[in-house]
């Protein structure tokens, strides 16, 4: 009988309080509500205690479920509860990786390091960050880029979390984790509008100054493009834009991956240079992102260009094996689909740099003297000297210690030559060969015949080739430093009226018909001697005095 008394008093309070409750009506249709399943041994009051903001809260929550006995619960019930009466912790957003100039609030990030509510995180040009939010979301955070953590809030007994995110400007790429069934979804806001979801992977980019729009370019799923003046849908594969004034036009289909085939698997300098295919409407731009091998999620990016050229140039990456991910861009800057390539960099030590012969050199002789500089990486050096391009068969390979720039390669006959370089350090560590640097040797030009000397004048000749040109110098001392004759001849022969008598010295040398100047031959030397000139001849005495009519 009292059992009964107080089930009776318990349920007219409960209907006292249900009708009686100053609190606001039933919430609309359309705040989010999520869903509890009523577990053995729950009672109403307990569950409100445990997850309402307000425990005092039940009769509302009996009244929305239309609970015929607020004292009686099933399990296995599902009940609604909305979101906004759920009590929710403060949680903080992990910060799992970092590169480069990264910061929380207005300092540099740590190691390690935490996002509260509230908090902000900046990336410098060189910068990229992962953020793991409360509801296990993915955010990764692009170079010159703001995000505010507008909330994170844990909901009690596993119920979920809720998240929203503010991309202020700058680049992010999101892996937004399943929304549970009544949950609402991770919503990442910009400017100029807000990206929903409830799981699925997009890229989102918005507030730069040169372009006040947001971009949305969904991978997976579903994402629901809301801006001030309208809302799209844009699914896997397609991408939008809100615009400055909040209108949403209609996805397109994002761009194809590009071929990647042709890039090499080996890069060999300290420049990466990717030759990329051939920028044809409507892609405008490429975005190349690299990153470590071990980062198959390019969390954090050790490069991230964008070139409007198909060429692109990346510097400053250690060397290492690397992943690339490329996507061609489009007029309205929305990044297509990728293509990823697996790359390795051996750019070092660095070959040690040319001095002589310089590429394209023609020098005279059978040995030539190779230089060059030293490079303070190496511990050693290697050689290779050849006839073929190629360096294949019969090329000669030397090893230099550290320290010795210079061999001297001797008996060597006329051709064109070939020769490189690369640098060795500790641990039979071998860095790339250098650019092959390409000279002509030929033979020295012939010495001239013995000179011609008569009355009439000192006769010179010697071996041509049709175009050439010669330089001729005659000199009383052998080091020519003032010559007596100089003379441009057009022919490979020379009449030469001696300036005196006694002992001189000739050399000659070649330009060739394309303006190449050839060295000079060896001095060689002829004498004239002393005569009298008598009615227009030279009379010499050979064994006594010279009487004249």
């Amino acid at each position: 009988m009292r059992a009964a008394t107080r089930m009776a008093a318990a349920a007219l309070l409960a209907l006292m309080l249900t009708s009686a409750w100053p609190q606001p009506a039933n919430p609309a249709p359309a705040e989010p509500r999520i869903s509890y399943t009523v577990q053995p041994r729950d009672t109403l009051i307990g569950l409100s205690q445990r997850l309402l903001r307000d425990p005092r809260q039940w009769p509302l929550v009996a009244r929305l479920n239309r609970l015929p006995n607020a004292n009686r619960i099933t399990p296995g019930r599902s009940l609604e509860l909305p979101l906004a009466w759920v009590r929710a912790e403060l949680a903080q957003a992990q910060l799992l990786e970092r590169r480069g100039d990264v910061r929380i609030g207005d300092q540099p990030a740590g190691t390690t390091a935490s996002l509260p509510e509230g908090g902000r995180v900046q990336t410098g040009s060189d910068g990229s960050a992962t953020l793991r939010l409360v509801d296990g979301s993915l955010l990764r955070l692009r170079g010159n880029s703001e995000l505010l953590l507008q909330e994170s809030r844990q909901l009690p007994d596993g119920l979920g979390a809720r998240t929203r995110v503010r991309l202020e400007r700058g680049r992010a790429e999101v892996k937004a984790a399943p929304a549970r069934g009544g949950q609402p979804g991770f919503e990442v806001g910009t400017p100029q509008g807000v990206l929903a979801v409830r799981g699925t992977e997009y890229r989102v980019a918005a507030g730069e100054a040169q372009d006040p729009r947001t971009r949305g370019e969904v991978l997976e799923g579903l994402v629901q493009l809301q801006g001030a003046r309208g809302s799209q849908p844009v699914r896997a594969g397609q991408g939008s834009l809100v615009d400055a004034d909040g209108k949403v036009p209609i996805a397109v289909p994002l761009l194809p991956a590009p071929a990647l085939t042709d890039l090499p698997a080996l890069a060999e300098r300290p420049l990466l240079r990717l030759q990329l295919p051939p920028l044809k409407p409507p892609a405008l731009a490429y975005r190349v992102q690299v990153a470590e091998a071990a980062d198959s999620g390019f969390n954090t990016l050790a490069a991230d260009v964008r070139s409007n050229e198909a060429l692109v140039r990346i510097a400053g990456l250690a060397d290492g094996d690397y992943r690339l991910r490329v996507r061609s861009v489009d007029a309205q800057s929305l990044e297509g689909l990728d293509a990823e390539h697996r790359l390795r960099l051996k750019a070092r030590p660095e070959p040690p740099l040319v001095a002589e012969p310089l590429p394209k050199a023609r020098l005279f002789g059978a040995s030539v003297r190779l230089r060059w500089a030293a490079n303070p990486d190496a511990v050693a050096y290697q050689l290779q000297l050849t006839r073929d391009p190629s360096f294949g068969a019969g090329t000669l390979e030397r090893h230099f210690a550290a320290g010795t720039e210079t061999a001297l390669m001797e008996g060597m006959a006329p051709a064109t030559y070939y020769w490189r370089l690369r640098s060795w350090r500790l641990g039979d560590d071998a860095g790339p060969w250098g650019e092959a640097v390409a000279f002509e040797l030929r033979a020295l030009p012939p010495a001239p015949p013995p000179a011609k000397v008569s009355d009439s004048g000192v006769e010179l000749a010697w071996p041509g080739e049709p175009g050439q040109q010669y330089d001729l110098e005659l000199a009383r001392d052998a080091s020519f430093t003032q010559p007596v004759l100089q003379r441009r001849l057009l022919e490979p022969r020379a009449m030469l009226q001696p300036p005196g008598t006694g002992r001189f010295f000739v050399r000659l040398r070649t330009i060739e018909a394309d303006g190449f100047v050839g060295p000079y031959t060896s001095a060689q030397t002829f004498d004239v001697p002393n005569c009298l000139r008598h009615a227009g001849g030279c009379v010499r005495s050979t064994d006594g005095p010279v009487l004249m009519p």
